[in-house]
């Protein structure tokens, strides 16, 4: 018995590009976010003493805390969508959805378990950044 060949699925270039421009996007905000809190901070909050001082760190770590947590959470909010869609039709990638580069199309149990995998390894590293969160906002 002779094995087929895995049916392929061809990557789409001009989502590939919107993905890149988005990933690109996406760092810049990560590099970019404690220098903009610090500007807006110190324009809104600040006052020229050690009070002020210590109030504005005060603000800004938990401003940042925040925000970080928010925008890490981005990315795996975005996996555990795709994981349970894997999981769901036990096909991946999932019906509907376009992927920018080429894949090899897997189908049933395999896939399923692919999907169970994406989707704990996303929500242990969300539990990871409602700890971290949780740990500033107590301290």
């Amino acid at each position: 018995m002779r094995q087929q060949k895995p049916e392929i699925i061809i990557g789409d270039p001009s989502l590939r590009f919107r993905w890149l421009m988005a990933t690109a996007l996406y760092l810049l905000v990560l590099v970019w976010f404690e220098p903009i809190l610090d500007f807006y901070l110190k324009q809104w909050v600040f006052e020229p003493s050690a009070e002020g001082l210590a109030a504005l760190n005060a603000k800004k770590q938990l401003l940042a805390t925040w925000g970080f947590t928010l925008l890490r959470s981005l990315p795996l909010l975005l996996f555990l969508w795709l994981g349970w869609q894997v999981v769901r039709s036990k096909r991946l990638p999932p019906p509907g959805v376009r992927l920018p580069f080429t894949v090899h199309l897997i189908v049933g149990r395999k896939a399923q378990f692919i999907g169970m995998g994406v989707v704990a390894v996303a929500l242990l590293s969300l539990l990871r950044e409602v700890g971290v969160l949780a740990t500033v906002l107590l301290a």
